[in-house]
């Protein structure tokens, strides 16, 4: 009987351990697009610390290439080309509310749909349709 209460601490504690660093989609599963939503949050992070030092929107990888230890999954993907980067174009601030413009996107969004990187720092996922309104066309090949 004194086994008891183990038993159920033990439970409580590979029940914790199981669910604590699982990333979840629905119903508990895990999230496939997890890695692209992450990459572009850094790369988020990435064009929001270059602008804010220096008042305009990075102009190519290199420009991003002080951020890389901070940020090495965004880093990464831009510079592999996963995620394309609209040079040039900068994120909210602080206090401000941002657009739906589109700063940085999956590489196969424009021709198939994906998650895009918004102005406003949200990570949305839009279809093809959807990009080429907002000015985002497929690449030339």
């Amino acid at each position: 009987m004194t086994n008891r209460p183990v038993r159920l601490a033990a439970f409580a504690v590979f029940a914790a351990a199981a669910f604590a660093g699982c990333p979840a989609g629905e119903g508990g599963t895990p999230d496939p697009e997890a890695g692209v939503k992450d990459a572009l949050t850094e790369v988020g992070s990435m064009v929001c610390l270059y602008s804010g030092k220096s008042n305009r929107g990075p102009a190519k990888v290199a420009d991003l290439s002080p951020y890389q230890d901070g940020c090495p999954a965004g880093f990464a993907a831009v510079k592999s080309g996963e995620v394309v980067v609209r040079w040039g174009k900068t994120m909210a601030g602080e206090c401000e509310s941002g657009t739906a413009d589109v700063i940085a996107y999956e590489k196969k969004a424009p021709a198939e749909g994906g998650y895009v990187l918004l102005h406003n720092g949200a990570e949305k996922k839009m279809g093809a349709s959807d990009l080429a309104s907002l000015g985002v066309a497929p690449a030339a090949k």
